[in-house]
């Protein structure tokens, strides 16, 4: 059988409205103060499931099994607090340590390996943080960007009411699907 055309798709967390677009403004800054722009190619977000491939022709049924999956959990906490970094290039958001998301985490793990299908098995431990800088942020770059943002405050605070399926389209990733949480 012939395999269809494929994309590329990840799930993540996007915090509502007002703040994320604070962060979208602290996105902005970085690209333009230190020349490190590939983060605005996506909205804010915490990675749920890495990118991974997926046949186009077979989207509808990613969307429907992660939608009937995700309502079975419920809406949980979710604190940022401060900056942190993999050093040489990359300049997050700190999550704060969370059980509810870990444990989401771990069961959607499960089940796109599972039942999706989808290889993440070998992949990097789970480490919440919305990014900020990375990839084109030069280690020069770098040490500056993390003077300025070391010891920088930042608090926010949101209830996580479902995550979100992102599609790439050649350039940037797109919110195809929002997957609410049950109420619970």
């Amino acid at each position: 059988m012939k395999q269809g055309s494929t994309s590329l798709y990840f799930i993540a967390l996007i915090p509502p409205s007002p703040i994320r677009e604070g962060i979208a403004r602290i996105k902005e800054y970085v690209a333009d103060k230190f020349h490190s722009g590939a983060a605005l190619r996506s909205p804010p977000h915490i990675t749920f499931q890495p990118p991974f491939h997926w046949e186009v022709n077979r989207q509808n049924i990613l969307g429907e099994a992660l939608g009937v999956f995700l309502k079975g959990n419920a809406h949980f906490e979710t604190k940022l607090s401060g900056f942190g970094a993999f050093s040489p290039r990359v300049i997050f958001i700190n999550v704060e340590n969370n059980s509810p998301m870990e444990a989401l985490h771990s069961s959607l793990r499960d089940y796109c390996h599972q039942e999706l299908g989808i290889d993440n098995q070998g992949k990097t431990p789970f480490r919440p943080h919305l990014t900020i800088a990375f990839r084109d942020l030069t280690k020069p770059q770098f040490r500056l960007a993390w003077e300025e943002f070391e010891n920088r405050d930042l608090h926010y605070q949101f209830k996580a009411v479902g995550l979100s399926l992102l599609k790439h389209n050649g350039k940037s990733w797109d919110v195809l699907q929002e997957l609410p949480f049950s109420n619970g």
